[in-house]
């Protein structure tokens, strides 16, 4: 045998030259790059960028790859940039398995170095702005289409072009549409992975437009029509290196196909940052204005929660406490210890403000879970700021994560309230935006590694800095559990973090008729915690109690 077919370890590479008539570009001849893959997987590289994907004698993928000025399609810039034709296109292929490719466009030059390994195609993109004016707001790539032999099953972010308008750029990863940065597609033949690469904490998209008079997206085997977005400005006069991989493959497992995006992933937003307390998770959250009477001006539900009144304090400890230790419980967490709000923006930013009555009993609940070894917390905002709306009541703006006085003050809340004993938090309307993400991550390091915070939205980026919150539906035909986060999304979530310590709780305050095993189990044994409400702990205790011996490691760890 050749030893240097042995070296290449089933790798084969050619170079072929075209026809100069097929070929020539302002009198140059043309090359071409062809790989082949383990797997029967072929890539092939023309002056067009990669236009051709094989899997055996079957094309699945085929059209180039190219910029465009997507600020249209976001409504983001001024779209003046144009870099729609190519007026000039080049191909070099500069050693086995590599090979340069030049575009000319009326206002852009994009220069993209393609490198083939195996089963993935790693595309660097150079993209300068040669207009006078105005920055490029959103560079995209595009230009191949997928076509799959079934429905593609995968994480294919797709939406019509007018809701990408709609939303803008936070439609981008990371957000509470895109919560996986990386993204793939598989059909049992095939499978295709994608990986933004060099990005740091950033917003990037891979989009898979589909054929959109196929009613439903799980009958369209394609062409998927694939395009990779990033909202990173290209300055008039200036430039900007942009990078992808794509991973084709016969091996259409998931973890397989995203095996690049967790590398990315760890070295961008990994490890995890706070230490987990899987245990069950007690929750409050009753006052309102329906409650609200002259003796009771917070609002409050019952003698048992009158949170400003001594005794109103103390009966709660009495009544939930009992059941919290019996259910090996890890803690509280208070939605509404403040009360109703007359101003309303519930649940309030400035979580850390409490009127004196109330105030004044904080010592006695922190004393009183303390020493039952039981941590309490509350829940926060701390993605927004409170203003007044009128005279009577408050809206918000979202807070700036670049600006040190916004984080300031949010870190100073945070420093109020585990001062009083706090040692978990509820972040409300938090999480999934990468305004977000880069706040948490400053949270975190103020709060350090022992608070836990659970985040109402999530992406992946946020699950290194925080635990989640999530909510536990049913379907009654299919008579089967699902969650909000989604399962298979938290799924990814841990893998992603190489962890299974990663924290998820869900609320679930209900008992579906015809269920074949209980909301309970069935949350614990997708690794994550219940959250049961204060007037249900001392009911659910014993079967909490049971569950936990089954599948926590005591006292804070899955088995």
């Amino acid at each position: 045998m050749n030893p240097l077919a042995g070296t290449l370890a089933g790798l084969m590479v050619a170079v072929l030259a075209v026809a100069p008539s097929m070929a020539e570009t302002s009198g140059a001849k043309q090359e071409v790059l062809i790989a082949t893959a383990p797997g029967g997987i072929t890539f092939t590289v023309t002056a067009d960028g990669l236009s051709s994907i094989k899997v055996g004698d079957v094309e699945v993928a085929r059209g180039g790859w190219h910029a465009v000025n997507a600020d249209g399609r976001f409504k983001a810039g001024s779209d003046k940039v144009r870099i729609g034709k190519i007026i000039e296109k080049s191909i070099e292929v500069t050693v086995p398995g590599r090979a340069r490719v030049r575009h000319v466009h009326e206002d852009a030059v994009a220069v993209y170095d393609y490198e083939i390994a195996g089963e993935d195609v790693t595309i660097r993109a150079r993209v300068e702005n040669n207009h006078p004016d105005e920055p490029l707001a959103v560079a995209g790539f595009e230009g191949l289409a997928f076509t799959f032999a079934a429905p593609p099953q995968g994480q294919m972010p797709s939406w019509h072009v007018s809701y990408l308008q709609h939303v803008g750029i936070k439609i981008c990863h990371p957000s509470y549409w895109v919560r996986v940065g990386g993204s793939w597609a598989a059909d049992g033949r095939f499978g295709a992975g994608l990986t933004p690469l060099a990005t740091g904490p950033a917003r990037t998209m891979f989009h898979w437009d589909r054929n959109w008079a196929v009613k439903q997206p799980e009958d369209d085997k394609g062409p998927r029509r694939l395009a990779y977005y990033v909202p990173a400005p290209v300055p008039p006069g200036g430039a900007r290196a942009f990078a992808m991989r794509l991973r084709v493959s016969a091996n259409t497992d998931w973890r397989h196909l995203l095996e690049p995006y967790k590398e990315h992933f760890l070295a961008t937003w990994g490890p995890l940052r706070y230490k987990p307390d899987h245990r069950p998770v007690v929750q409050f959250a009753s006052a309102d204005k329906t409650h609200v009477t002259p003796d009771n001006p917070f609002g409050f539900n019952g003698p048992n929660r009158r949170f400003d009144l001594p005794e109103g304090a103390k009966a709660f400890c009495d009544w939930v406490i009992p059941g919290m230790k019996e259910a090996g419980a890890g803690g509280i967490v208070f939605w509404a210890l403040q009360g109703h709000e007359p101003r309303e923006a519930m649940y309030r930013p400035d979580f850390d403000v409490f009127p004196p009555p109330i105030e004044a009993n904080l010592p006695t609940l922190n004393r009183r879970f303390t020493e039952a070894g039981l941590a309490w917390g509350v829940c926060a905002r701390p993605g927004e700021i409170a203003y007044r709306a009128n005279w009577t009541s408050d809206t918000t703006v979202r807070i700036n994560p670049d600006d040190p006085e916004h984080i300031g003050m949010m870190l100073a809340r945070f420093k109020k309230m585990a001062d009083a004993g706090c040692k978990v938090f509820y972040l409300d309307t938090f999480g999934s935006s990468l305004e977000d993400v880069r706040a948490m991550i400053r949270y975190r390091e103020r709060l350090g590694a022992d608070v836990q915070t659970y985040v109402e939205h999530q992406c992946d980026a946020v699950m290194p800095y925080s635990g989640a919150y999530t909510e536990v539906n049913y379907s009654a035909e299919k008579k089967q559990y699902g969650v909000l986060i989604g399962t298979r999304n938290w799924e990814v979530f841990r893998w992603l973090l190489g962890d299974p310590s990663a924290i998820v709780v869900s609320r679930c305050d209900f008992k579906p008729a015809g269920a074949e095993e209980s909301v309970f189990r069935f949350l614990m044994r997708n690794r994550m915690s219940p959250m049961v409400g204060d007037w249900q702990v001392g009911k659910v205790a014993p079967e909490l109690k049971a569950l936990g011996a089954e599948f926590l490691e005591a006292p804070y760890k899955w088995r």
